[in-house]
């Protein structure tokens, strides 16, 4: 799936914003709302920030819009959707109105397209994803 967005600057921008954004946060969860914040401004898409806690099965959710301020949301995967696609380490296309339980249903799209985080091979990495609203993943 490689898209293009129209008129977006190149990669090596965001990942300059990136760094200049994350260069003193050291909180997971401070890190997934300006990360999230950041590439929703940078693609002017919906970004959502999906981190599985370690010790429950509830994810903490961050809908990020480029111009509104970012929505943290606690969610309880009834229906075991999450866990398989992000164990699969591929990207899916999913409706949203499969989250009935949760506030993905209640945005404007119908399908979200969700990379799940990459599984590190030297240690601990915390199950997540990231997707966005856009009809193009950038």
């Amino acid at each position: 799936m490689s898209s293009v967005i129209p008129h977006s600057p190149p990669m090596t921008t965001l990942w300059g914003i990136l760094t200049d954004e994350l260069i003193n946060i050291y909180d997971v969860h401070h890190v997934c709302v300006a990360a999230g914040k950041t590439i929703a401004s940078f693609i002017n898409q919906t970004t959502i920030i999906f981190l599985r806690s370690p010790l429950e099965e509830k994810y903490n959710i961050w809908l990020c819009e480029p111009e509104q301020r970012t929505e943290q949301f606690r969610w309880q995967d009834k229906n075991k959707l999450l866990s398989p696609l992000l164990l699969s380490e591929d990207i899916s296309s999913l409706p949203t109105d499969l989250f009935v339980d949760g506030p993905i249903y209640h945005l404007a799209a119908t399908h979200i397209t969700l990379a799940p985080f990459y599984s590190s091979w030297f240690g601990y990495a915390p199950s997540g994803a990231i997707a966005f609203t856009g009809g193009n993943l950038p």
